[in-house]
């Protein structure tokens, strides 16, 4: 739409408004849309256990990532970010050979088991780490999750995408 130099503060404000109707019209339909589509993939099994699992991960790394650096502040003060930098750092370096081979180890065992193996470790080393959470014991909980985080977050997302169809794959 092109403005002349007659244009009015009327017609700018319409056509604002006009704008803004049609993007929430878009909006309420793709929004539809996403949730049609999340509807029918929750009748999927795996799907809604790759949910639930993602659900459990999720407050297992809210925990170490916001309250693991709060309790070091209170223990430790200044030398806090150190520890947490490396327990953060051995979490990341340990979970990237098991996300390398989850995909080939998932050819000679089911994704379920390796998912249930993956949880198994990461939720056992969060509890070891609220237990033990005096550096240098730490640091092997830590490595411990990593190895487990490495397992989960390949195997569910293979279970969430492995029985939907091409069209919901995104």
């Amino acid at each position: 739409v092109y403005y002349t130099a007659k244009s009015t503060k009327v017609e700018e404000r319409l056509l604002n408004f006009s704008l803004k109707i049609h993007l929430l019209s878009t909006l309420k339909k793709d929004f539809k849309i996403i949730v049609k589509n999340f509807i029918e993939l929750m009748h999927i099994e795996s799907f809604k256990a790759a949910i639930f699992s993602l659900i459990l991960y999720t407050l297992g790394y809210v925990t170490i990532t916001s309250l693991l650096p709060a309790y070091y502040a209170t223990l430790f003060g200044k030398d806090a970010g150190v520890i947490v930098g490396n327990c953060l750092a051995l979490i990341g370096i340990s979970s990237i050979v098991p996300r390398i081979f989850t995909g080939k180890i998932s050819k000679h065992f089911s994704v379920k088991k390796i998912a249930a193996v993956g949880l198994f470790v990461l939720s056992i080393s969060i509890a070891l780490i609220g237990l033990y959470s005096f550096p240098p014991t730490v640091y092997i909980f830590c490595f411990s999750a990593g190895l487990g985080l490495g397992f989960v977050i390949p195997s569910l997302q293979i279970m969430a995408l492995i029985d939907t169809g091409n069209s919901k794959k995104g």
